[in-house]
């Protein structure tokens, strides 16, 4: 289905984990091929989660996301959001539970999609921030464009 509510993707920086394999809460029921989830998991950092977890994709996490830290629970939001290939992808602090490697490769992720699919992310990361074409600052009620070095 073509309907827009499924050309966007959104990753919050506390994501919803649900009780269930690591695998149900990436694929959500719907099918992917073995390389398209590799690929996402490379570029979204889950593998090396996945490697990291005792039954890999088959490890039990509990509700909320349980037997997860902060950023592995972030890198299966995103990999989840990925696999859909969004159209428009929105993010809130995708990056606040990422040590500094793991914020880079999230910046080279997004990099490397960016001719792909529309992103509209809200950070206080300057290393998240210099992703954008248009960046804005939120500041009293107010919003204004920050001129971009670009």
């Amino acid at each position: 289905e073509d309907s827009w509510f499924r050309q966007i993707g959104y990753v919050s920086q506390d994501p919803y984990i649900f009780h269930g394999t690591v695998r149900d809460n990436l694929f959500l029921g719907a099918s992917y091929t073995d390389s398209h989830v590799a690929k996402i998991s490379k570029v979204s950092g889950l593998t090396d989660v996945i490697q990291r977890l005792t039954n890999g994709f088959d490890t039990i996490v509990g509700e909320g996301g349980t037997g997860l830290s902060g950023g592995q629970k972030q890198k299966l939001a995103l990999a989840r959001v990925l696999l859909r290939r969004p159209s428009l992808l929105l993010m809130d602090e995708p990056t606040s539970a990422l040590d500094r490697d793991s914020e880079n490769v999230f910046v080279e992720m997004v990099e490397s999609r960016r001719r792909n699919v529309t992103i509209i992310i809200a950070s206080h990361s300057a290393n998240v921030t210099k992703l954008g074409d248009f960046i804005y600052q939120v500041e009293g009620g107010n919003i204004k464009l920050i001129e971009d070095e670009k």
